[in-house]
């Protein structure tokens, strides 16, 4: 009877997993990636395309939230095996606590019905670390075989799946240098990660660009590093986390047997400086902790001297607030979700059958899911590349009729749209894209003591030195940013002082600026404003630096 109780709660589990991923409306990532499965490839401009294929799958059952978050719901159920798998529970007692932190910790619930490349990224670290786990144990001759599937699972799922492989190695790097079957590991996961690997050299490496310096911050955020603290030592595994942390600094835990417990113990604590360094320069978010949380509660789950009483009242704790939480989703009155749905619906009944283009790639995503139409983002200066940038271009729209929906583009047509706030629409008749515009900015100095700023620019544009006069040239502008959010700091017209010099190659332009706006002023870059349309930018992005002089 005890036996068939715990099946039937991981039963219960599983249908409500199923519930939750049928009726909660989408969060715009899910959106995002559902357009990335129109568009299947090897590589997309910010992740590895494993979701991508995930939710192409899922929409072979159906074409609503629950078809784009089939897979993932699956997904939950292997985790689940995989988690038992790895901890190998003896007893009855063993399998109750298994069974109470799989269902009272938040990611493992979380991502078990959400489609995004954490999703993905969960599962295929459960499935490494079982393999892993049998591999330095060598107990089993093609295990390497296993292994070597799941790392490019990893890989295709999310790049932070390096992080997991070099982390848990790390502890056995001389075991492991005297191992052959380590060497054809690796090799069979290289000779499967291939196809993404040319996807990166034809696309110049874009994913790590925009990662790894697109990203950055001009300066340290201290707010959002505490976030990241106490998000991964308590948000982690809620009630669990003091319980666990306390573990962590017993010499009598530390000092675990087996090769596979040093692995667990880098891949829970690793993370957590890894990236804490990098929010330095990147803006932190918690879920990129999610390969460590894992690891956590392998962790926790193997302390000798758990008090089993108190384990189940803290997962108890656990599994009310995520049953809370939960309910708050399904809410149409207390969940934000429901906003992402019904704004869609409202834009896609006033725009009626237009061709749409937003200035956002989260909200052109919800309209293309919810409206069902197909949709493209145009994007102005404020806001990043997506995915969308490589699809089509505004020279694909020349001689076209589209609506533009923009929060901040006002016009006379207007309709309520996400959050409550109103969007405009802007209606644009047989359009005619700018010629392709394109500049390099090499260098800005900044002589403060006479407010002028000094700027080296290249320029690529022929339809510069072409035209008779500057005043035919679009508006083009030396836009000044500062923060918070890259907000404009000022503009300056450099249509004339182009246009005059008929540069080909190189030009210095001197600009003046106030003090006051000076000193906001953290980069600069060049936009274009297109007749009818918001400002976009036409060249690279480069900080000012202060003369030393």
């Amino acid at each position: 009877m005890k036996k068939y109780a715990f099946v039937l709660c991981f039963v219960l589990l599983l249908l409500l997993n199923f519930l939750q991923a049928t009726f909660t409306p989408l969060v715009d990532d899910e959106a995002y990636y559902w357009v990335w499965s129109k568009h299947l490839a090897f590589g997309y401009y910010d992740h590895p395309p494993m979701i991508a294929w995930m939710i192409r799958l899922g929409n072979f059952v159906t074409t609503q939230e629950i078809g784009l978050r089939f897979i993932s719901t699956i997904l939950f159920t292997f985790n689940f095996f995989l988690f038992y798998a790895i901890l190998q529970p003896k007893s009855t007692l063993q399998r109750w606590k298994v069974l109470c932190l799989f269902a009272s910790t938040p990611f493992l619930q979380l991502f078990g019905f959400i489609s995004t490349p954490d999703t993905v990224l969960l599962f295929f670290t459960l499935l490494y670390l079982y393999y892993l786990k049998q591999f330095l144990d060598q107990k089993k001759s093609l295990t390497f075989l296993g292994l070597s599937f799941a790392i490019a699972g990893l890989f295709y799922s999310k790049y932070h799946g390096f992080l997991v492989v070099a982390f848990t190695l790390l502890p056995h790097f001389l075991f492991l240098l005297n191992s052959k079957k380590f060497y054809l590991t690796i090799f069979i996961a290289f000779l499967l990660y291939i196809p993404h690997i040319f996807w990166l050299i034809e696309h110049d490496f874009v994913p790590f660009r925009y990662h790894l310096a697109e990203r950055n911050q001009t300066k340290i955020h201290f707010d959002a590093i505490a976030y990241l603290l106490i998000g991964g030592l308590f948000l982690g595994t809620l009630a669990y986390s003091p319980f666990l942390w306390k573990t962590f600094f017993s010499i009598k835990n530390i000092k675990r047997r087996y090769r596979f417990d040093q692995s667990i113990l880098y891949l829970s604590l690793m993370p957590m400086v890894f990236f804490l360094v990098m929010s330095l320069k990147n803006k932190p978010q918690l879920q990129w902790l999610l390969i460590g949380f894992v690891a956590q509660l392998i962790w926790l789950y193997q302390t000798e001297d758990l008090d089993n009483k108190l384990f189940f009242r803290l997962g108890f704790a656990n599994l009310i607030v995520l049953i809370v939480a939960r309910i708050l989703l399904l809410s149409p009155s207390l969940s934000w979700l429901y906003d992402n749905r019904d704004a869609a619906l409202r834009i896609g009944n006033e725009v009626k059958d237009s061709l749409v283009i937003f200035e956002k790639y989260q909200e052109a995503s919800l309209f293309a899911f919810y409206a069902n139409r197909s949709t493209w983002v145009y994007r102005t200066l404020d806001n990043r590349r997506s995915s969308f940038d490589d699809w089509q271009q505004l020279n694909d729209f020349d001689g076209k009729d589209f609506v533009f929906v923009s929060r901040w583009q006002k016009s006379n047509q207007s309709v309520i749209g996400w959050r409550d706030k109103p969007y405009f629409i802007t209606k644009v008749e047989n359009f005619k894209p700018e010629e392709n515009y394109a500049f390099h900015l090499m260098s800005s100095v900044n002589y403060p003591a006479e407010n002028i700023v000094v700027i080296e620019l290249s320029s690529v544009s022929p339809a510069i030195f072409s035209s008779k006069n500057f005043q035919d040239l679009p508006l083009l502008y030396l836009v000044f940013i500062g923060d918070p959010h890259h907000s404009v700091v000022y503009l300056e017209d450099i249509r004339e002082v182009l246009w005059e010099g008929k540069i080909k190659h190189q030009k210095t332009i001197q600009v003046s600026v106030r003090s006051n706006l000076l000193g906001k002023s953290k980069k600069v870059y060049v936009g274009l404003q297109p007749r009818g349309l918001p400002m976009y930018s036409v060249s690279n992005k480069i900080s000012i630096e202060s003369d030393k002089f």
